[in-house]
C-alpha cells in the first residue's frame, strides 16, 4: 500500500517496532522449525542464515533501515514488493510463503490469515516499544490472547490530486462522477476491490461493510458508470504521471500522499466527506517462514 497517522512512514515509533520485529523474526526463526501442511504440503525453503526475506508494500522497503539492521546483526534483508493483500495471500498459498520470514498484511488480512492458520504467534518480549502504540491500536493483531501481528502504521484512503490541474479542491468521491467527462483517462482507482467498493458505497450513503445485495448491486452499477473514464486500476503506478500532469487525480493512501506532498507542493490530499476507510498495516511472521538452521 504503499500504504500513517497520517504521519510519514518514517514515523519513529514505526521504525522502532519494525527494527525490533526484524530482530524478533531472526531469533524466533533460528529456534523454531515451522511447517504448514495445508499450504500445498510444502516445507519452508532452506535459505542462507544471513538473509531475511520480506514481502512488503512499495514504500515500506526502507534501504537505510535494512542496512542498519545488517550492520547490527549481519543479516541481510531482501524485499519483494506486493501489490495488494489479496496478491500476497494468493502468492503465499501458491507456495511463496516458504521463502518469506516477514509479511506486511493489513488488519483485515491478518484475521483471514489467522483463520487459515498461516501465522506464527509473536513473542511480545522480543518486540521493543509495543507500549508506545496508540491505545486504539494496541490490540490490533491480538487474537485469543496471543499477538499475531504488530501494527506499524495507520492511515486513510482518499483522493490525491495535482492542484495545478485541479485548482478547486475536491471534497468527496462524488467529484469523480460529477467531473468524469473532464477527468476522462485522467484519474485512477486503487487495484483493490475492497477499497474501491467501499468508496462507492460511501458515495451512495451506505456502509462499506454492508452485505445488502441491493446496495452492493447499486455500487457495482455506479462503478460501471465511471469505469470507461478510468485510466487504470493501480496501487502505485499513478505517482509519476500525477506529478507530471498526465494524471490529475488518483485514489490512494494517506501515507503515499504525505510522502509525495513533501517532495511536490502541488500534490494535495483530501479525505472524502461522505466517508472512507481507516486502515492499519502490520507485520507478521508466517508459520512457513524459513528456519535459519535448515
Amino acid at each position: 500500500m504503499t500504504h500513517p497517522s497520517s504521519q510519514p512512514r518514517s514515523f519513529t515509533r514505526r521504525r522502532f517496532l519494525q527494527n525490533s520485529l526484524l530482530g524478533a523474526a531472526g531469533v524466533s526463526l533460528s529456534s523454531c522449525g515451522w511447517r504448514l501442511a495445508d499450504i500445498q504440503n510444502q516445507a519452508p525453503i532452506a535459505t542462507s542464515t544471513d538473509q531475511l526475506h520480506i514481502y512488503t508494500w512499495t514504500s515500506y522497503s526502507d534501504d537505510k533501515l535494512l542496512k542498519a539492521f545488517q550492520g547490527e546483526t549481519g543479516v541481510k534483508g531482501i524485499t519483494e514488493i506486493m501489490g495488494s493483500n489479496e496478491e500476497m495471500i494468493a502468492a503465499f498459498e501458491a507456495g511463496k510463503g516458504r521463502v518469506f520470514s516477514l509479511l506486511y498484511p493489513s488488519d483485515y488480512a491478518v484475521e483471514l490469515m489467522h483463520k487459515k492458520q498461516y501465522l506464527m504467534p509473536i513473542d511480545e518480549t522480543r518486540v521493543d516499544d509495543l507500549e508506545t502504540l496508540l491505545p486504539n491500536l494496541a490490540n490490533v493483531g491480538v487474537i485469543d490472547g496471543k499477538r499475531y501481528s504488530v501494527p506499524l502504521t495507520w492511515g486513510t484512503t482518499g483522493l490525491i490530486y495535482n492542484s495545478e490541474k485541479i485548482p478547486e479542491p475536491p471534497t468527496d468521491w462524488a467529484y469523480l462522477w460529477e467531473n468524469q467527462d473532464r477527468l476522462k483517462r485522467k484519474m485512477t482507482l486503487l487495484d483493490d476491490p475492497r477499497e474501491v467498493f467501499g468508496a462507492v458505497l460511501h458515495h451512495l450513503g451506505h456502509s462499506q461493510n454492508t452485505s445488502d445485495r441491493g446496495q452492493l448491486q447499486a455500487a457495482y452499477d455506479k462503478l460501471q458508470e465511471l469505469k470507461p473514464n478510468i485510466a487504470s486500476f493501480t496501487t502505485d503506478a499513478w505517482r509519476e504521471p500525477l506529478v507530471a500532469g498526465d494524471l490529475w487525480i488518483a485514489m490512494g493512501y494517506s501515507t503515499d500522499a504525505t510522502d509525495l506532498m513533501q517532495e511536490n507542493p502541488k500534490i494535495r490530499y483530501v479525505i472524502p466527506s461522505s466517508g472512507t476507510n481507516l486502515w492499519v498495516d502490520t507485520m507478521v511472521i508466517p508459520v512457513t517462514a524459513p528456519n535459519s538452521t535448515n
